[in-house]
């Protein structure tokens, strides 16, 4: 796909405003299917009595939401309910993708792909985590839905997405979503791309050290979200920094739960609150 049509779509679908960074998940509660009821009596039946009614209709059973599924599939992943079950978490989002019809559901299964990305890239279940098969998840999905096009821009910035030329990829960004935190470390490098994968970590840590916000939760993400050994110690430790970074400086209150999320999930790991 050309630069200018990707940047385009960036553009289009987004607003050119900065979204919840890639490894942020979960969606709005769906639409529930309302239920009726079933009706209970209102007085205690005589043993004798109740053998001599007709027997009751069996409780119905609930319909499957799908998008309830994917809601829980976050919830369990992020241990919300105090602890982490990946493989369960996998397991329902999965679930509730396959339910959906792509051609009227495609913003929920959107976040739903987003999250099994997620799970793949960050899990610390073996069963589960394959940062390889979630980068190849990524690069299957359209450049135009919710969540890929900044994982577009921050995959080319650490090289690990590549396009036909980056630095016009680079101008096009600056231009078109000037907002994007990656202008400000493309620009420090004088409008060029990283020279390795480690050189644009070595950026993020320059910044985050200096107190950005953005730089230090992808540093987080590195630690535990990337194709090396996880270490959840140190990605909490980034992570933390940046809540407190999101924090002074007023962020929005979806990016600070978001990270807030995060660091509770790796907190519950640490004290061994985590189904293996």
């Amino acid at each position: 796909m050309k630069i200018r049509k990707c940047i385009l779509l960036i553009c289009v679908v987004m607003g050119c405003s900065q979204v919840v960074a890639q490894t942020s998940g979960g969606l709005p509660p769906s639409r529930k299917i309302d239920q009726k009821k079933e009706s209970l009596p209102s007085s205690r039946q005589s043993p004798a009595s109740s053998q001599s009614e007709t027997p009751k209709a069996p409780l119905e059973l609930k319909p499957f939401d799908p998008g309830a599924a994917i809601n829980e599939g976050w919830s369990v992943f992020i241990g919300r309910s105090g602890v982490v079950d990946e493989k369960r978490a996998f397991d329902l989002t999965l679930g509730g993708i396959k339910s959906l019809d792509q051609s009227i559901n495609a913003r929920i299964i959107s976040v739903g792909m987003n999250n099994l990305s997620v799970f793949y890239k960050c899990a610390q279940d073996r069963r589960v985590r394959d940062y390889f098969k979630g980068e190849s998840l990524n690069e299957q999905r359209r450049l135009n839905d919710f969540y890929s096009s900044d994982n577009l821009v921050w995959s080319v910035f650490l090289l690990r997405g590549r396009v036909d030329n980056t630095a016009q990829f680079f101008k096009e960004l600056k231009s078109k979503w000037r907002e994007h935190p990656v202008n400000k470390y493309v620009d420090f490098l004088g409008g060029k791309a990283p020279e390795s994968v480690d050189h644009a970590y070595s950026i993020l840590t320059q910044f985050a050290d200096t107190g950005d916000a953005d730089a230090a939760l992808w540093l987080g993400f590195r630690y535990e979200c990337s194709d090396l050994e996880p270490d959840i110690a140190t990605a909490l430790r980034w992570y933390e920094k940046s809540r407190d970074l999101y924090l002074r400086d007023n962020a929005s209150e979806q990016r600070i739960k978001s990270v807030s999320d995060r660091i509770n999930r790796l907190r519950l790991i640490l004290d061994g609150k985590f189904v293996r």
